[in-house]
This record gives C-alpha cells, sequence and structure tokens, in this order.
C-alpha cells in the first residue's frame, strides 16, 4: 500500500516539474536572448535548438506525462500496483520520463557550451 501512495505521489510530482520546468526554461531564455549579454538572437544554432528541445518538453508534459500520470493515478487506486496494464502505463510514462530528462540534459548541454555551426 505504501509503494502505491509513493508511486502516485512521484508521478503526480513527475508530471508537474516536466510541466513547470521547461515553460520557466522557455520564459527565461527568450528574456536571456532578448536582454542577454553577448547572445546575437534565434540565429545562433544553439538558441534555436534549444528553444525547439524546450517546446517539445513541453508538448510531452502536456501531450502524454501529464494525461497519462492522471490515468495511471486512477488505474492505481482502481486496480492496484499489481495489475499488468498499470505496470505497463507506469513504465511507458516511465520511459516518457527519462526520455524528457534527456531531451532536458541536451538543453542544458547546449547552453552551457554554446556550439555554433
Amino acid at each position: 500500500r505504501t509503494i502505491m501512495r509513493t508511486s502516485v505521489r512521484v508521478v503526480t510530482a513527475n508530471a508537474m516539474v516536466f510541466a513547470i520546468a521547461p515553460v520557466l526554461t522557455l520564459v527565461f531564455g527568450v528574456w536571456l536572448v532578448i536582454h542577454g549579454s553577448g547572445i546575437r538572437g534565434f540565429e545562433e544554432f544553439w538558441v534555436t535548438a534549444s528553444f525547439i528541445l524546450t517546446m517539445i518538453v513541453i508538448a510531452m508534459a502536456v501531450l502524454f506525462i501529464q494525461p497519462k500520470g492522471r490515468q495511471f493515478t486512477g488505474m492505481v487506486e482502481e486496480r492496484g500496483m499489481e495489475d499488468p496494464e498499470t505496470m505497463a502505463l507506469g513504465r511507458s510514462i516511465g520511459q516518457m520520463g527519462r526520455l524528457s530528462t534527456g531531451i532536458v540534459f541536451v538543453v542544458f548541454t547546449l547552453m552551457i557550451f554554446k556550439p555554433t555551426l
């Protein structure tokens, strides 16, 4: 029972983080491009790539992670964690979360090293 509650809390928190963090990254990124020190603007590769990847993470959070997280929460309460469909949904949410985390890592790498083409 404790594992079920913890899983639901983790999924809920994860959905909120993946909805809020990319939006804040996008807002502050645009602000830095407009008011930034030495950033020429969106014509720089790393700025455009970071912007696009951040938009992808936002779309993943809004279109997949949040709705599936709510579905997972309902399934856990209704069927329990041992249900095969609940477990499969939890795995797919976890995979999407790992993919989102990987994309965010790429965005941070682009922002730190600022590669040019």
